[in-house]
């Protein structure tokens, strides 16, 4: 006998898609009909259902919610937990559902971006409940890794990828970037040799095609552990087609392959788990990973273009035309004697603990006021009399004089809607579809005449202006044509500008140390040049070595904003919005105390406060700044301005996502309410009866 769902859950398909769905639930359950957790696990590897953002042990979480008391999954409760796994794999989508019915029934001829192991008896075993919470408990660790040792973080020489990053778009790591930390934690070669290594990386990332087969073959992993492994920091190294690229998935079945294999000397498989992952590798106890990376800041091949000269055919002449790309001459960072020191963000989230930055806000949810269990008393209101009782009940009609009008009598208006219900054609999640299928049709004459959002663009910061203080006129002359310079993007002239402009100020002056709001200025407009030219990175540098400068400034000083106006603009570029969101609350504070919540300044962070919160998916509060932020604009700069216009449009980029839109609701019940004064029909006049003659 077959067990019947107890949830009371149904799931309406259509009849193609429940046949294939309970053609795939037979495929992968046992004679019995049951699903296990093992086989549950297998599909959703075999359908790329498992992420950095859904891990197994969101997989094991939906799996004992469907089977309940159950230790399988028959069909109805299978359907059960494919609804579940689609809120969580979609929770922006209106529709996650029919996204993970078209994402199961997909058939895919190879694993293009997720790995599938090879499902042996020693894979199968690290299949259930103990060992999966115990990788849920070193996931931390597991995420540190993959953002320590990402290629581009070692290139960057700094942690430029996060870990919200690399869980939403799935990143992983290199083989040999692994190889690395299992040398920094001493298991080469007292625990396995690279040879075990390469044996246990097969069997959970299997070659699919040439470049992997090549891979492992020609021994890649051997030279790099001869060439590379004697070295203390963490640096560059080339790409090599068909290495295979580790996930979290990945690294929680590497590791525990690892201990099944090499640890001999413990019977329990969970002890010998925990063996590797916290005694070896420390992963529950100390989950943040110290690395050390070697970066050269005297090249710029990350941020400049290198290419040569390129021929462009006119024609059909057999002349060609030649292209050389724009390139400066000297590198920018060649100027600076002492290079800014880029911060860790732990190092930012400390200076903002500090400096009592607000907090990131948690999210607003909404407060019934009457919750369950009804502890309140119903709302009443009064029923309208009938007309015949408020006849009834009238007080007597005083003397009035014959010439005086009668009063108008008070009618109430009935409530809109019609007293028979008005049902919907059709269901509300079909007129959704519509509204989304509107919203990725073509609408460029709407665009081209700015009367609607392109909703693949995202919202624009707005970029603080740095002003000097008031200088001489020789100085004033060379920052202005600083300014033309960085407009132009001849970056390295708008910097050697502006260090010509600061030691012209110091002569004037005749001393060494300029006042801090000018110091300040020259460091801030730094930072702005680097950003310009796209080195964020070297811009956050600066504008976290600034704060020395910040300190000097009094409490009331308005320009103690413009330190955290900048970090706010560069983390934003990096993709750290909710640290971007607290540096910008720190200047909107300061500002809104200085020079008051109604100025132009201010407005511009109420803004960019809700470009971050736009990037943090809270669109009603990014909706809320940026209706303040226009409203301040038209009232001081007029409706025509560069920045009022900027606004708008990120005012109707936030109106087309779909948690904002008010949708159309309909009336589908009304109360009838009797007309206690209704109009009276006049008396028509009888004829006169005729007399007899």
């Amino acid at each position: 006998m077959t067990d019947k769902a107890t949830s009371g859950f149904t799931l309406t398909l259509k009849n193609n898609e429940e046949a294939r769905l309970s053609q795939i639930f037979q495929s992968y359950s046992n004679d019995l009909g049951h699903m296990p957790l093992s086989d549950f696990l297998r599909l959703s590897f075999y359908k790329h259902l498992i992420t950095n953002s859904t891990p197994m042990q969101s997989i094991l979480n939906v799996f004992q919610q469907a089977a309940g008391e159950k230790t399988y999954l028959n069909k109805d409760r299978f359907f059960f937990a494919i609804n579940l796994l689609s809120r969580i794999i979609f929770p922006d989508e209106i529709m996650p559902l029919d996204l993970i019915i078209t994402k199961i029934l997909t058939e895919y001829s190879e694993p293009s971006y997720n790995s599938i192991p090879t499902f042996d008896d020693s894979i199968s075993i690290l299949f259930n409940e103990g060992i999966i919470r115990m990788f849920e408990k070193a996931e931390e660790g597991f995420l540190n890794i993959l953002m320590c040792y990402n290629s581009q973080n070692i290139a960057n020489g700094r942690k430029v990828v996060g870990i919200q990053q690399i869980k939403n778009k799935n990143l992983g790591i290199l083989s040999r970037n692994l190889m690395r930390f299992f040398k920094s934690k001493g298991l080469f070669p007292s625990i396995l040799s690279v040879e075990e290594f390469q044996k246990v990386l097969e069997k959970i990332v299997p070659a699919y095609d040439k470049d992997m087969k090549k891979f492992y073959t020609y021994g890649f992993l051997y030279k790099f552990y001869d060439k590379e492994m004697s070295k203390s920091e963490l640096s560059s190294i080339e790409t090599i087609r068909g290495e295979p690229e580790l996930r979290l998935v990945d690294l929680e079945l590497l590791f525990g392959k690892i201990a099944l294999d090499y640890f001999p000397m413990i019977e329990d498989v969970a002890e010998k788990v925990m063996e590797m992952i916290e005694n070896k590798c420390e992963l529950i106890s100390q989950p943040k990973i110290a690395v050390k990376y070697s970066l050269d800041l005297g090249s710029d091949f990350l941020l400049n273009d290198s290419e040569g000269l390129k021929k462009i055919h006119i024609g059909n002449h057999k002349k060609s035309a030649v292209l050389r790309p724009f390139k400066e001459n000297l590198d920018i960072l060649a100027l600076i004697k002492n290079p800014p020191r880029v911060p860790v963000f732990e190092e930012i989230e400390k200076m903002f603990d500090d400096e009592r930055v607000p907090p990131f806000p948690d999210m607003v949810k909404p407060v019934q006021e009457n919750p369950p269990p009804y502890i309140l008393p119903p709302i009443t209101y009064p029923i309208a009399k009938t007309s015949a009782q408020d006849r009834k009940e009238s007080p007597k009609k005083e003397n009035k004089n014959r010439s005086e009008t009668p009063g108008v009598k008070v009618k109430f208006v009935e409530l809109p809607g019609r007293f028979t219900s008005n049902s919907p054609e059709k269901p509300r999640y079909e007129s959704f579809a519509e509204m989304r299928k509107n919203l990725n049709s073509s609408i460029y004459p709407e665009t081209a005449k700015q009367m609607l959002s392109n909703p693949a663009i995202q919202p624009c910061l707005i970029r603080e202006v740095f002003i000097p203080p008031l200088a001489p006129e020789t100085v004033t002359n060379i920052i202005e044509s600083s300014f033309a310079y960085q407009a132009n993007s001849n970056y390295h002239a708008a910097f050697s500008a502006l260090l010509k402009a600061k030691s012209q100020w110091l002569l004037h002056e005749k001393t060494d140390l300029l006042k801090p709001d000018i110091e300040l200025f020259f460091e801030m407009a730094k930072g702005a040049i680097f950003e310009s030219c796209k080195k964020d990175e070297i811009a956050l540098g600066q504008y976290f070595a600034s704060k020395v400068i910040y300190d000097r400034l009094g409490f009331n000083n308005p320009d103690r904003a413009l330190l955290y106006c900048g970090l706010g603009s560069v983390l934003v570029h990096l993709g750290h919005y909710k640290l971007a969101l607290r540096s910008y609350l720190m200047a909107k504070k300061i500002r809104e105390r200085c020079i008051g919540g109604d100025t132009i300044e201010t407005a511009t962070v109420y803004n960019n406060l809700g470009v971050c919160m736009f990037f943090l998916s809270r669109y009603q509060e990014s909706f809320a700044y940026f209706e303040l932020s226009e409203a301040i604009f038209m009232m001081m700069l007029g409706p025509h301005h560069a920045r009022t216009l900027t606004v708008k449009q990120n005012i109707n980029k936030v109106k087309r996502q779909n948690l904002i839109a008010t949708p159309d609701y309909k009336v589908l019940w009304s109360k009838q309410f009797v007309d206690p004064y209704p109009k009276r029909k006049k008396k028509g006049k009888g004829k006169k009866k005729k007399g007899k003659s």
